[in-house]
């Protein structure tokens, strides 16, 4: 007689949530980031010496023209959001995968 092993079984996708915790941490300190420097930058004075170097490890383009770095600022908010966005429904989804018991045939 066989009986059926209803414990929950390891996913191949065991330690992806770990790694999915640690990019929505990246993620959401990028999101904090921006909206800083984006509640900070006026876009209609010149950007001082302390903001640019502030702004230098997001790679922006326009990092002298104060109007247009605003709207390369919110663009990347945007995607940021967009982002950390995908990357928690893809946690929770996996998180419900991880504990969900496969039942055997």
């Amino acid at each position: 007689m066989t009986t059926k092993d209803h414990s929950p079984k390891k996913s191949p996708l065991a330690k992806a949530p770990n790694a999915l915790e640690e990019q929505i941490f990246i993620i959401e300190k990028k999101r904090a980031d921006l909206e800083f420097l984006c509640r900070e930058l006026d876009p209609f004075h010149p950007i001082d010496t302390s903001m640019k170097d502030k702004l230098k490890p997001f790679h922006l383009e326009h990092i002298d023209d104060p109007f247009r770095l605003t709207a390369e600022l919110i663009t990347l908010m945007e995607n940021t959001i967009e982002e950390l966005e995908r990357l928690k429904i893809l946690y929770a989804h996996h998180s419900d995968e991880l504990f969900t018991p496969q039942l055997k045939n």
